[in-house]
């Protein structure tokens, strides 16, 4: 309400006022949100939803600084945003103990990957683009269409009730219909490697190096590293947890074998 109230300000000094006095509100609930003891003892379920929250506040703070012409600043906040999201997700991941959780949280947890990263990805394109023109470009295009950028984005801010009707011919979202035909075919913890290799592009590119350096020695040609990096996170989950198994169970074996061998020197 108060953002809306800036943009309807002709005295562009007031109007920054405005929107700067908003943000610090917005600075003073994140902090809330951020609370650490908010985030104790909760699962995996109730942690997303409080943090959901963190990250709606974070990306309304990127767009006061996008309403006052901070290109640098929004750039900055949103690969922040970015970055707390996915390092968010990994905690979530985490904390599933429960079939329940794992059906509730993935299809979810795999929505926020093609729709939040993805729309915070091409936000972060739009900014950079827009830094990148000429300063007599910008200063007209800021001139053109700054009253139609802030009221959209106020628009996005403000929350809008709207009556929706539930329709039960609508096919089921297309994150959850993957699930079930997943779910059918790979165990849990398969299931929840492959969203920690899709959030983190470090664990899976050491799950690729493991996989790659196990195929060698198999003679497996096909699991090469061009092989791999085209792979799905599923697929990759699959075969690093087909190895890792495998080597499990051999460490086990020789294990055994070692104490059958200490026990037989005592005779």
């Amino acid at each position: 309400n108060r953002l809306q109230s800036a943009v309807m300000m002709s005295n562009l000094e007031l109007r920054n006022s405005e929107i700067t006095a908003a943000r610090d509100m917005m600075f003073n609930a994140l902090s809330d949100y951020s609370n650490h003891q908010l985030m104790q003892g909760v699962n995996a379920a109730a942690y997303i939803r409080r943090r959901e929250c963190v990250w709606a506040i974070e990306q309304a703070i990127a767009m006061t600084y996008q309403m006052q012409g901070e290109w640098e600043v929004v750039g900055d906040r949103l690969l922040t945003a970015d970055s707390l999201i996915r390092q968010d997700i990994l905690t979530v991941l985490d904390k599933i103990e429960t079939i329940d959780e794992l059906d509730f949280l993935f299809p979810e947890v795999t929505r926020i990957y093609h729709h939040d990263l993805a729309a915070i990805s091409a936000w972060k394109a739009h900014i950079d683009w827009y830094q990148e023109l000429p300063s007599e470009e910008m200063k007209q295009l800021n001139e053109s269409s700054a009253a139609e950028q802030q009221e959209a984005l106020v628009e996005s801010l403000v929350e809008v009730e709207v009556e929706v009707e539930v329709d039960p011919t609508k096919e089921e979202p297309a994150e959850l219909k993957f699930y079930e035909e997943a779910s059918q075919k790979f165990v849990p913890y398969i299931l929840v490697d492959s969203l920690v290799f899709l959030f983190d592009p470090e664990e899976r590119q050491d799950a690729e190096n493991y996989i790659d350096e196990r195929a060698q020695l198999e003679n497996l040609a096909a699991l090469n590293p061009q092989n791999l990096c085209k792979a799905s996170p599923l697929t990759v989950a699959n075969l690093y947890g087909y190895f890792a198994q495998r080597d499990e169970s051999l460490v086990e074996t020789e294990t055994e074998e070692d104490a059958e061998k200490v026990a037989l020197s005592h005779f």
